[in-house]
């Protein structure tokens, strides 16, 4: 059997989630051929995709007001916005699933299902479709007429697919797939001194101003981490420049430095939440821009996982230090975390996979 995921880097947390998905498939369910691809990757060469993924993470990193207009407009349901580029796209997809011959198709970017759905129209195939929803929200480009089944991130997503017209039975909650490493959480000690965690997703976007880190610097008994991820310049910025803050690139063990924390502030990206949640780490999120991670935001405070800080980073460091001090407040929270995660169906899919697994045998037996 052969499954074929899409993704992108339009936001690092939709290809780091197909990855895991990969890499759970590959680990839970013998004989399946797992590929992650990018369609744009596909389409084009290395050297000008890394172009436009770059520029993609210059205009979020500074140009947040414009992403923010776009993002309202793919969320209103009145404007139909059509990619110039669609026909395009849709006879690359059609390229690649000849290519890689998939029995399901899996997406973890939205606008990537919807390729894949007019690619179903188009040539009328039979091959599944299966959407995880990457964000605790949706909009109308998640939400496609060929989709068999939604994996989703909450109940509230699942209720929000409901009043969309969707069928409760095609939609599955799992929670947003997290590597493995996250589902192991330290046990909780209390010592005197804290450990903040500060981080901003795959572009590193952390505060920019050096008055944040000062004060950060100055808290009595809390020692601070920095991931700066792709962020080269604020890590240059910080880099060896304050005693009690630790700042560092790129990491592939921020599952360890989770455990460690008392703390996470960050953006509310939905890959980053639901790695809180199965680190049961409380967080504190900066005030969001991004439609999504407003719909995360609200998510964390109405499941009390959590505070969104309305303030600029650099007024809100008083409140960062009340409740990373508060260890009865931390506790409620790591025990609201433990809830949430007792609502996911994490082996889902693979009961999807051997079911359609099982029906081709049937049908090739009938033969």
């Amino acid at each position: 059997m052969k499954i074929l995921i899409l993704s992108s880097r339009f936001g690092m947390g939709h290809f780091a989630a197909a990855k895991t998905l990969a890499d759970k498939i590959d680990k839970s369910i013998g004989d399946v051929e797992v590929c992650v691809e990018d369609v744009l990757e596909y389409a084009i060469d290395k050297q000008s995709c890394d172009y436009i993924y770059d520029s993609y993470f210059f205009v979020v990193n500074h140009s947040g007001r414009m992403v923010k207009y776009v993002s309202k407009l793919i969320e209103n349901e009145e404007k139909d916005i059509k990619n110039p580029f669609e026909g395009i796209m849709l006879k690359v997809l059609e390229k690649l699933i000849e290519d890689r011959k998939p029995d399901i198709i899996i997406s973890t970017y939205s606008y990537y299902a919807r390729l894949a759905s007019l690619y179903i129209d188009k040539t009328g195939s039979k091959v599944p479709l299966v959407t995880y929803i990457t964000d605790v929200s949706t909009h109308k480009v998640w939400i496609n007429p060929n989709t068999d089944l939604y994996m989703v991130a909450s109940d509230t997503t699942k209720q929000e697919l409901i009043r969309r017209g969707i069928s409760a039975d095609n939609i599955i909650i799992s929670g947003i797939p997290v590597k493995e490493e996250f589902k192991d959480p330290a046990a909780s000690i209390q010592e005197e001194t804290k450990r903040l965690l500060i981080m901003g997703g795959g572009f590193g976007l952390v505060p920019k101003t050096v008055d944040f880190y000062e004060q950060i610097n100055a808290l009595p008994n809390v020692k601070t981490t920095v991931i700066c991820a792709r962020n080269k310049k604020i890590y240059e910025k910080l880099h060896g420049k304050f005693e009690n803050i630790e700042v560092i690139g790129f990491s592939d063990k921020v599952h360890e430095y989770m455990k460690e924390a008392d703390l996470l502030i960050t953006k509310p990206g939905g890959l980053t939440v639901f790695e809180a949640i199965h680190s049961q780490l409380p967080m504190m999120v900066f005030n969001p821009i991004l439609i999504q991670e407003v719909h995360n935001s609200i998510y964390i405070e109405k499941n009390n996982i959590g505070f969104i800080m309305y303030e600029k980073a650099e007024k809100s460091v008083n409140e960062i230090y009340n409740v990373i001090n508060n260890d009865s407040l931390l506790h409620k929270i790591r025990t609201n975390m433990r809830a949430i995660q007792s609502q996911f169906d994490e082996e889902a899919l693979a009961r999807y996979i051997n079911k359609h697994r099982t029906q081709e045998v049937l049908v090739e037996a009938s033969f």
